[in-house]
């Protein structure tokens, strides 16, 4: 039998050709959608609350760097909240435009900045205010090598765009593309995160008081999802 590879070769540039025409038309004929957190009156940054009952917040500085590896359209968001007693937590928002690589998986950036994962699970956040409800989270528990030492800590994370929410970074990928093929509008999803580190032995207090905080925090700039995503376990 002679051998017909050759007659692959045009059936695999037609598909690569059929595929690039593909997603040219989409990327042409996409729309973007709402975000699904508040942003500030000039819409440059995360609509973070200034200060939480019990804890003064300030500005955190985003490093050129961080800023240039990420798409021109990316909304960022930092900001620091300390307690009386010192006390102190991390948040930090990042929202995408029309450029879908703004988002990943927020492990990644931690293993950037040294913090390593030891521990991931789901669970639920209460989240306060006018209705309150369950928000799917994701619980990372850490370790940070300072001086020698290594400090625990808990990053908590979601997903969130106009209307559904979710703490699994594949579901965010499925529920995107489902949407952008069905109706042709580009989800414009955001992760926010939040950091805090403890002594060893108190990461179950350290998840209960980061808990506590968000609770408060959360109302202020996202507005309660339609959807979901509450499987935790």
């Amino acid at each position: 039998m002679k051998d017909k590879g050759w007659m692959r070769l045009p059936a695999a540039v037609l598909l690569m050709f059929a595929t690039a025409l593909t997603l040219s038309w989409w990327q042409s004929h996409q729309r973007l959608g709402r975000p699904g957190v508040i942003l500030t009156a000039d819409e440059q940054q995360f609509a973070f609350p200034a200060d939480v009952p019990g804890y003064a917040g300030e500005a955190m500085e985003i490093a050129a760097g961080d800023r240039s590896a990420l798409p021109p359209d990316t909304t960022l968001g930092a900001r620091v909240y300390t307690a009386k007693d010192g006390f102190w937590m991390q948040m930090i928002g990042v929202l995408m435009g029309t450029d879908r690589t703004s988002i990943h998986q927020p492990e990644f950036c931690l293993a950037g900045i040294g913090v390593q994962v030891v521990e991931k699970r789901r669970d639920v956040l209460r989240v306060g205010g006018e209705e309150p409800y369950d928000l799917p989270i994701m619980v990372l528990r850490t370790e940070k090598e300072l001086e020698g030492r290594k400090y625990p800590g808990v990053y908590i994370y979601w997903f969130v765009a106009d209307g559904v929410a979710t703490e699994r970074h594949w579901e965010r990928m499925w529920w995107m593309a489902r949407e952008l093929i069905a109706s042709g509008e580009l989800q414009r999803w955001a992760y926010v995160g939040t950091l805090g580190m403890a002594l060893p032995g108190e990461e179950a207090q350290l998840l209960q008081r980061m808990k506590e905080f968000l609770a408060q925090a959360v109302p202020h700039f996202q507005p309660r999802p339609e959807f979901l995503a509450n499987r935790a376990g």
